[in-house]
């Protein structure tokens, strides 16, 4: 799991920072890309679709050579060679998406949205909101992109999809009840001041596993325990707040 666990306190803020290396895992695990497909078994068009425009600019195509797969040209095609989950932006709205393993939402109910209606909804998300113009552009510039971030948080499930489908697990009790999940997100241009490719690649972990590490173990709790009471909600941290803290 590559992620930087540099302690500071937690924000919404989108700390995208240039990126060189691959956009995507060139290597895909095979039983990685069958749970992908067993959650577009199992949700079906919950987690996909194109927009009439994605479709006449065939941007999905646009893509799938960006990513060196030839001329595909359904979503689903492109999002299952690849461990990352794909959605591709178009002046500012979300145009094209497969996410098997959305965190909470419905990926299909977000097409056409632009970036500040997408991260409207989330806790003290203004930061996020007032930088999504910005945003937007960065991703389809050529001169800058492409783009990393991370984005984190404590599960009660190792589930890679927590779709808002799946059953509610049972109340977590200690440490060895608790998931690390990681968002690797990056962003690449595809068309310049036009287009731009979204791609995450989603992991979970024990928690415990994490834990033993002091510096870890530090930055955790110090990212928890800097939320807002809003964020906590939100993210249905209340309680795990209370494990880590014991």
């Amino acid at each position: 799991m590559d992620f930087p666990f540099k302690i500071q306190n937690y924000t919404t803020a989108p700390h995208m920072v240039p990126y060189q290396g691959p956009v995507f895992n060139t290597s895909p695990d095979p039983e990685y890309l069958g749970a992908k497909k067993n959650q577009l078994n199992l949700f079906g068009s919950d987690l996909f679709g194109e927009t009439p425009l994605a479709q006449s600019l065939h941007l999905v195509t646009t893509a799938s050579k960006y990513l060196g797969f030839g001329a595909l040209e359904h979503i689903c095609d492109v999002a299952l060679k690849i461990e990352e989950d794909i959605a591709i932006m178009h002046r500012g709205r979300l145009e094209a998406i497969c996410f098997c393993f959305p965190s909470s939402w419905v990926p299909r109910e977000r097409l056409g949205q632009s970036l500040a209606q997408i991260h409207a909804p989330v806790a003290d998300g203004q930061a996020l909101v007032r930088a999504s113009g910005n945003l937007t552009e960065r991703m389809a510039n050529l001169q800058q992109g492409p783009h990393k971030r991370y984005v984190w948080t404590l599960s009660s499930s190792k589930d890679l999809s927590q779709h808002p489908g799946k059953a509610k697990l049972g109340n977590p009790l200690f440490i060895e009840d608790l998931y690390f999940r990681l968002e690797t997100q990056i962003t690449a241009p595809l068309v310049h001041q036009e287009s731009s490719l979204f791609l995450v690649k989603v992991e979970t972990v024990p928690l415990a596993q994490l834990w033993v590490d002091s510096e870890k173990r530090e930055f955790l709790l110090n990212g928890i325990n800097t939320m807002s009471e809003e964020v906590l909600k939100y993210k249905n941290l209340q309680e795990i707040k209370t494990i880590i803290n014991k």
